[in-house]
């Protein structure tokens, strides 16, 4: 499903996180003791329409074949309850805002 990615870390980022299918899930790169600049893989934002609708459109497309296609329709969410633009949202915030 991805189009883009960051296989390899910049100088003085910090890996957050890693899968065999994708090695950067996220970085972080701090600036004296702050963090500068802080980046996730995931969209946290994109909830099981959004990403429905991704899916049939790079199929439709023929971005990704049928196979892809049900894999993914299979993994989108086991679990339609996401919260996680919440959490990454405040999460963001308290960065911006200085508290972590």
């Amino acid at each position: 499903m991805h189009r883009d990615h960051v296989p390899t870390m910049p100088p003085k980022f910090h890996l957050l996180g890693s899968t065999p299918l994708s090695y950067n899930q996220g970085m972080v790169r701090y600036f004296e003791s702050t963090i500068h600049i802080i980046t996730v893989q995931g969209h946290p934002e994109f909830t099981e329409p959004i990403v429905t609708s991704i899916i049939n459109m790079r199929s439709f497309s023929e971005v990704i074949d049928v196979e892809a296609k049900d894999s993914a329709k299979k993994r989108r969410f086991v679990d339609t309850q996401n919260d996680a633009v919440h959490k990454f949202g405040k999460l963001f915030w308290d960065i911006i805002l200085g508290k972590i």
